[in-house]
């Protein structure tokens, strides 16, 4: 119990992000988009507990890779709100290397979107680059499949 007094401390430091009272809280403790970034109250929590040297305590690890994962999965479901790209689905699953919480099942399915996009586009290159005769057979017909739809079917 020799770091007690400290813990406490740190346990005000942390507070705030959990309840906070201001509209400056609020904005503190608010995920971040950024790519292996933390809430200012969080870094500046942890910034706490290594001056205070109670980073080695299993506890106060695992409320920092906790506020970790609550930071990727808010940037899983910012990125994954409208149609993402295979770039970003990739670094999405490469920084969840550095947080400890992610379940795997994420993980793969998140994998399987990637793998799954590079096949089509793969297929989707070489049908508009292939053959240049094959290229204007295929864009004759998919004009020729929009101008026999109604204009209701092509929105």
């Amino acid at each position: 119990m020799q770091h007690l007094e400290d813990i406490v401390g740190w346990m005000e430091v942390v507070k705030p992000s959990l309840w906070p009272k201001s509209p400056e809280e609020v904005l503190a403790s608010r995920p971040i988009l950024r790519f292996q970034g933390l809430p200012k109250s969080i870094e500046d929590a942890l910034m706490t507990a290594q001056k205070l040297g109670i980073t080695m305590i299993s506890d106060v690890t695992e409320v920092i890779q906790s506020f970790m994962c609550f930071g990727w999965a808010y940037r899983c479901l910012y990125a994954l709100r409208g149609p993402p790209s295979c770039r970003l689905v990739k670094t999405l699953v490469e920084s969840s290397r550095n947080v400890k919480f992610v379940d795997e099942k994420i993980l793969k399915f998140l994998g399987h979107i990637v793998s799954k996009g590079r096949v089509l586009k793969q297929k989707a290159r070489k049908l508009t680059i292939g053959n240049s005769n094959k290229s204007k057979h295929i864009e004759g017909l998919i004009i020729k499949n929009i101008t026999n739809k109604p204009y209701h079917d092509i929105q």
